[in-house]
């Protein structure tokens, strides 16, 4: 994975728009026997079990009291997915709202540093 694609697939979420909806974010990264595991959690509603395969869906608005298109989740996914990372939504056991767990692959994150 570039610079320039794991920039999009972060930045598709905005989270700079949800530091402002809630009073905490954290971010973890951590090398697992996979690859390299981000962590992105908030303290704000999270999202429902039964809800979070809609959540990830393109044009999907859990909320529709909110402005928004309903594509941020679905295009970060669309590009995890083209590079072979996944990304799971839960409940954050920390801050008590979203976790989004993104798993990028080792042969992805050895690519990346391995000169061609």
């Amino acid at each position: 994975m570039n610079d320039k694609g794991f920039e999009r697939a972060i930045a598709a979420n905005k989270p700079e728009e949800r530091l402002h909806l809630y009073g905490s974010i954290s971010l973890t990264a951590r090398r697992s026997s996979d690859g390299i595991e981000l962590i992105v959690e908030d303290d704000g509603p999270g999202i429902s079990e039964k809800d979070r395969g809609e959540a990830i869906k393109s044009g999907a608005r859990l909320d529709t009291s909110k402005p928004g298109t309903g594509l941020g989740l679905a295009i970060a996914n669309d590009l995890l997915q083209a590079y072979g990372a996944r990304l799971v939504l839960g409940t954050s056991s920390a801050l008590g709202g979203l976790a989004a767990h993104i798993t990028l692959p080792a042969r992805v994150v050895r690519s990346h540093h391995d000169p061609a």
